[in-house]
């Protein structure tokens, strides 16, 4: 009796480990679909990002910083700026969920240029934006997802506090 119990417990704890992998696997709170790439422009090595699926599309800038986007970034502004590339006709739509409510959608199309870029509104908090692309011509038709967190104005103002140089 005590052997069968201790069987059923470690069938238990060996369930538990394969649908806890499950459920990491799928969560999309750090990014979904998308890889870092680096890349040289004018004569410059810089990250971007890029879909999985062959680079479809490309995340070139998040904010301010073009040197090295990543899919996990914090800021302090209100409004984000998100710029990247893909072929020309693709359409973009890009939502902007807290949790699992969408509280902003935007949709932009790709031009001659075969580029895109949208200012996002971006709420307290961790934020999933999930950037779809779609382009029927070229048959494509999926999504990525990146994490954007905006931080507190106390975190900034402890941050400020850290930093002051105290006169002389």
């Amino acid at each position: 009796m005590k052997t069968r119990k201790i069987f059923y417990v470690l069938c238990m704890m060996l369930i538990m480990g394969l649908y806890s992998g499950v459920i990491y696997a799928n969560d999309t709170s750090e990014g979904y679909n998308i890889e870092s790439k680096s890349v040289t422009r004018n004569n410059k090595q810089v990250e971007i990002l890029q879909s999985q699926d062959g680079g479809y599309l490309q995340i070139t800038q998040i904010g301010q910083n073009s040197q090295s986007v990543k899919i996990a970034t914090s800021t302090f502004d209100e409004r984000i700026s998100v710029s990247g590339k893909a072929n020309k006709g693709t359409e973009i739509t890009i939502d902007v969920y807290q949790g699992d409510e969408c509280y902003y959608t935007y949709s932009t199309s790709v031009g001659i240029t075969g580029t895109f870029s949208q200012t996002l509104d971006i709420l307290e908090g961790k934020n999933k934006v999930f950037i779809y692309y779609k382009n029927s011509g070229d048959h494509v038709d999926n999504y990525v997802v990146i994490a954007i967190t905006r931080e507190s104005a106390a975190n900034m103002e402890k941050l400020k506090t850290l930093i002051e140089v105290p006169s002389l």
